[in-house]
């Protein structure tokens, strides 16, 4: 079967001239009218009625549903054929060429038609009402009428019945397209593709009309004879084209209409009135041309899978926007905290209705310390992604004021009651000090956090687990625990324990016996983790996850100084000598003419404002942290004014000054049981430069 291929550039001899046209109805110009489908139940009313129906007669479908077809006729003698054509198909003798004229609706003048009346196996008559005209010349060679499917209204209302029932399975634009394409196959087309805009794919906004020149991609095509030559040209999926202005395609696009070419047809796919491609259609020469009944059936079949795929272009948008705020939300590198080795993942869920708001993250704070949060906030969508950046900006905003953990807790949950209409959230926060080895938890409604130790056992902490973040009306409680050498803490999200079919205390079972074991890599245990315990790519309850693990590793004794100091004159100098000292044996006496008058300043104003004795500490990581704690607490001086003696003597304070290029100094002051700490940090290792992209 020989094919007649469209050229890609302009078309020639491709379309009659304006007015020339059988198939154009005079009331829609340079658009062919539609014939209308119908059934008929056996008493002559009306049981379907078609969008090309409505369109047609100017009569929507909720006006006639359970008339009489034979009411729509113009006079009586109209109403007396339609009744004895129907009569004839009931008793299972098909009519056709059933002329008759309709009485005029509002919109729409008194029109000739022509009915085709065929009998259906459950007692239905399909009928087809197309504007009467000349009959179409019979075709010079190839099957007459009744060989093709496509042409028996029978085959025509079965194959839009099984267009309902097939498009739109899923919400993938590739699948529906190659729907389509099946459903054309063989009864109206020998070979078919869909062609889409490239920018539909990308997911941009559509231009109000597809213009010339528009660059498409084929996303589904198919063949009855995929051997025969000529048809690999228009079947090569997912290959871009570009419709040049005049082809078929891009007139089919740019004017929004259906296109009859030598040998084919191109239908525009039309939703929300946009047009999103087209639908190309193509015969061998052995069959003959398309028809109004054809391409009445063609615009119906591509009008449906254009709602299809304009739904799936709208999820995947929605979903691509949910992912896209959810991921630049979460941290894109977790900076390794003193004395934690630290490994996460984060694994987003594949349906759009299960992006949520898990996340996760590690807060640098003053002495060492780190803050470790996981948090999910409940539901799904883009509204989730939102609170949960919202809720991770405002932990970090609260970690700088370095809180304790049921505090930070506590401005949460204020804060979501105050947003109104937020979602619920739970949230982990964990303050672990590298120095003295422990760590500090409170929960919101969250996963308990597990310890997974040296030795391979496992144990769950017993923290309060507290109501979820929103709700309100209950005190928050945080627990310390001591975290040997080697301990993992491990913290994460519902999403990993928690499915259709396993509970939640089941899950952390599960996970502790994952966890259990010989010691492993923390990478390792992550990869353990997730596939061990996360439900199926095909899941439809699979929610998003966020794992995150940090191990404990003891600091070496070279990396603390640490000494204290009595409440007399000379604390000061003896705190001076102290901290150059450490700083030679360390190796950094080049920081001595700055950091000593700053220690000494410190230790000089926690004399002023209260008793003794003082502690006074180093830390030497990638940083350098000095300390003086003091016995002064809330009642001390104003925090801020301490700082700022401590960053004059850093700046210089005619005692010495930083080296040109150095990083800025961090300061300031935290309460703890029974006092205070002043403190202030200066980076050792240099800023690494960003990486451009």
């Amino acid at each position: 079967m020989q094919p007649r291929l469209p050229a890609e550039g302009p078309s020639t001899g491709s379309r009659a001239p304006a007015g020339s046209d059988p198939f154009r109805s005079p009331g829609a110009p340079g658009r062919p009218a539609a014939p209308a489908a119908l059934a008929v139940g056996p008493d002559g009313r009306i049981v379907h009625w078609s969008s090309a129906a409505a369109e047609l007669l100017g009569v929507p479908a909720e006006e006639v549903a359970g008339r009489r077809v034979a009411d729509l006729a113009h006079d009586d003698d109209g109403r007396a054929t339609i009744a004895a054509a129907l009569a004839e198909a009931s008793a299972g003798r098909p009519q056709a060429g059933v002329r008759a004229v309709l009485r005029d609706t509002a919109g729409a003048p008194a029109r000739a038609v022509e009915l085709s009346c065929d009998p259906m196996d459950d007692g239905l008559v399909a009928v087809i009402v197309a504007p009467a005209r000349p009959p179409h010349p019979p075709a010079a060679t190839g099957p007459g009428p009744d060989d093709v499917p496509s042409r028996t209204p029978r085959s025509r209302l079965a194959l839009l019945s099984e267009a309902g029932a097939r498009l739109g399975s899923t919400l993938d634009v590739r699948r529906t397209g190659a729907e389509l394409v099946g459903l054309v196959l063989p009864g109206l087309a020998d070979a078919a593709c869909v062609l889409v805009l490239e920018r539909f794919i990308a997911g941009d906004d559509f231009p109000e009309r597809a213009g010339g020149g528009a660059v498409t991609r084929r996303i589904a095509s198919g063949a009855v004879d995929p051997a025969s030559p000529g048809w690999p040209a228009a079947l090569a999926s997912h290959e871009l084209v570009t419709c040049q202005p005049g082809a078929p395609y891009a007139d089919c696009m740019e004017f929004d209409r259906t296109i009859a070419f030598s040998g084919g047809l191109a239908v525009p796919l039309r939703a929300r009135g946009t047009v999103l491609g087209c639908l190309v259609l193509l015969r061998g020469q052995a069959r003959p041309a398309f028809d109004s009944h054809d391409i009445a059936l063609a615009e119906d079949l591509a009008a449906r899978a254009a709602v299809c795929l304009d739904n799936a272009r709208l999820y995947d948008r929605e979903r691509r926007t949910a992912l896209t705020l959810q991921s630049s939300m979460l941290p894109t590198g977790l900076r390794e905290p003193l004395g934690l080795e630290i490994a996460h993942r984060y694994l987003p869920a594949g349906d759009l209705t299960c992006v949520g708001g898990d996340w996760y993250d590690a807060i640098p704070l003053p002495g060492g310390r780190v803050a470790l949060v996981v948090g999910d906030v409940m539901g799904h969508g883009t509204g989730a992604a939102a609170t949960m950046g919202q809720l991770r900006t405002a932990v970090r905003a609260l970690a700088g004021l370095d809180p304790r953990p049921e505090d930070v807790l506590h401005r949460l949950d204020e804060m979501i009651e105050d947003m109104g209409g937020a979602p619920n959230a739970t949230c982990v926060y964990a303050v672990y000090d590298p120095v003295e080895q422990t760590c500090a938890v409170a929960r919101a409604g969250h996963v308990p956090p597990v310890v997974l130790h040296p030795d391979g056992r496992t144990e769950i902490l017993d923290i309060p687990p507290g109501l979820p973040l929103g709700i309100g009306g209950e005190a928050f409680e945080s627990r310390t625990v001591r975290l040997a050498d080697g301990c993992t803490l491990v913290l994460v999200t519902d999403g990993l324990v928690e499915s259709r079919d396993r509970d939640i205390d089941a899950g952390i079972e599960a996970l502790r016996e994952t966890l259990a074991g010989a010691p492993r890599g923390l990478e390792e245990i992550c990869d353990l983790a997730v596939e061990a315990l996360r439900p199926g790519d095909d899941r439809a309850d699979r929610d998003d996850i966020a794992l995150l693990l940090a191990r404990v590793r003891a600091l070496p004794p070279d990396r603390i100084a640490a000494t204290t100091l009595p409440a007399e004159a000379g604390a000061a100098r003896r705190a001076r000598r102290f901290v150059r000292d450490a700083l030679a044996a360390w190796g950094l006496d080049g920081l001595a003419p700055a950091v000593v008058p700053a220690v000494g300043e410190l230790v000089d104003d926690a004399a002023r404002h209260g008793p003794g004795p003082f502690g006074v500490r180093l830390l030497r990581g990638t940083s350098l942290v000095c300390e003086v704690a003091d016995r002064s607490g809330a009642a001390g001086p104003d925090p801020d004014r301490s700082c700022t003696d401590a960053s004059r003597a850093l700046a210089g304070n005619g005692r010495g000054s930083w080296t040109t290029g150095l990083p800025a100094v961090r300061r300031g002051t935290r309460l703890v049981p029974g006092g205070r700490i002043l403190w202030c940090e200066l980076p050792l290792a240099p800023p690494q430069p960003h990486e451009s992209h």
